[in-house]
């Protein structure tokens, strides 16, 4: 297998490949219909190697965002327009929900 960065490209595991199957019917909802959706990523959480596995599939876009009000969110495009790796941070900046949203602009 080659190698990337340093790391084994290898197949995803179970979880992310459901993971990516479901954000895949969750875009193709949102072309068909506008339907916004989002999946939790902390329940149950991600593994670090799941968590790898699923920012390796889904790249990153051209577009990110940090949003600084009362707590901080930070918004980036993956790779594939119209899905948004989001999260929300608490006042200690500790991640306290973190979300794919299939949609054309995340609230």
């Amino acid at each position: 297998m080659g190698q990337t960065s340093g790391r084994d490209v290898t197949e995803p595991t179970p979880r992310v490949r459901a993971l990516l199957t479901e954000i895949a019917q969750l875009l193709d909802g949102l072309a068909r219909n506008g339907g916004d959706a989002r999946v939790d990523l902390r329940t149950p959480p991600l593994t670090p190697p799941e968590r790898a596995d699923l920012e390796q599939a889904l790249g990153r876009g051209a577009v990110s965002a940090r949003v600084e009000a009362a707590r901080r969110t930070d918004v980036r495009e993956t790779h594939f327009p119209g899905v948004w790796w989001v999260v929300h941070h608490d006042e200690r900046d500790a991640v306290v929900a973190e979300f794919i949203e299939v949609c054309v602009v995340p609230e």
